[in-house]
């Protein structure tokens, strides 16, 4: 059986590695809204910065899982997936209703070719990891 000890140990770093992911993000968003978002970003974000934010969200997130997958560390794969996740309700509540028609376009193609390529990588490597297990 594990202590507490042990978990507090284990849940320190993990912790430290969410947050420093949820400040990139944080910090990522910022610098986009300011550079895309003109002036008066904070009373109203133009469509192409909403686009901007939600690309690199799934970027972030794609890297993340693509990290994960490749040092074989699942909280690195559970953040990607968080952010995935999160990115979708993005697309769907903010850019859904806020975005000019073309730019909702490029967001949904955009997140719905990452998602597809990052689920069959995914499924990939799940199928070598049992070949590679018989």
């Amino acid at each position: 059986p594990r202590r507490s000890s042990d978990l507090q140990v284990e849940l320190a770093p993990n912790l430290a590695m969410a947050f420093a992911h949820v400040v990139a993000v944080t910090g990522i968003s910022r610098v986009l809204l300011d550079a895309l978002g003109g002036p008066s970003w904070n009373v109203a974000v133009p469509s192409h910065a909403q686009v901007a934010v939600s690309i690199a969200w799934t970027a972030y997130a794609a890297a993340l899982f693509g990290l994960g997958m490749q040092r074989h560390k699942a909280l690195l794969r559970q953040l990607g997936l968080a952010l995935f996740a999160l990115t979708i309700v993005k697309v769907f509540t903010v850019d859904l209703g806020d975005v000019v028609v073309a730019w909702r376009i490029a967001s949904f193609v955009v997140l719905g070719i990452v998602c597809m390529s990052v689920s069959a990588w995914y499924m990939r490597a799940q199928t070598s990891a049992k070949e590679a297990e018989a």
